[in-house]
């Protein structure tokens, strides 16, 4: 059996409008994941400390950063603030939305 490639498996798995938007909403939520981990990493504080300042338990904390899709705004703002942080949004239009 032959390799395949990654852009070939994706070309081949994301070959439906719900596959593409699955895949970025999946995507963005690995996005944010990420910030969640950077704005701790960034504030030098643990996960422990963290659920302190937010008046939650480190599992809490944990169930957080591990599965953000779903969290209120204001969460996201509570976290970020407990980390020095702020949360910006922006929006960008796709010319075909126009």
């Amino acid at each position: 059996m032959k390799p395949v490639g990654i852009k070939e498996l994706k070309s081949r798995m994301l070959n439906t409008e719900a596959a593409v938007e699955g895949y970025n909403d999946a995507d963005r939520e690995l996005a944010v994941v990420a910030l969640l981990a950077g704005l701790r990493e960034h504030a030098n504080i643990n996960k422990a400390e963290l659920a302190r300042r937010l008046n939650v338990t480190p599992s809490t904390i944990t169930q957080l950063e591990n599965n953000p899709g779903g969290v209120k705004l204001s969460t996201l703002e509570r976290y970020a603030a407990a980390c020095g942080g702020t949360i910006n949004i922006s929006v960008s239009y796709s010319k075909s939305a126009v």
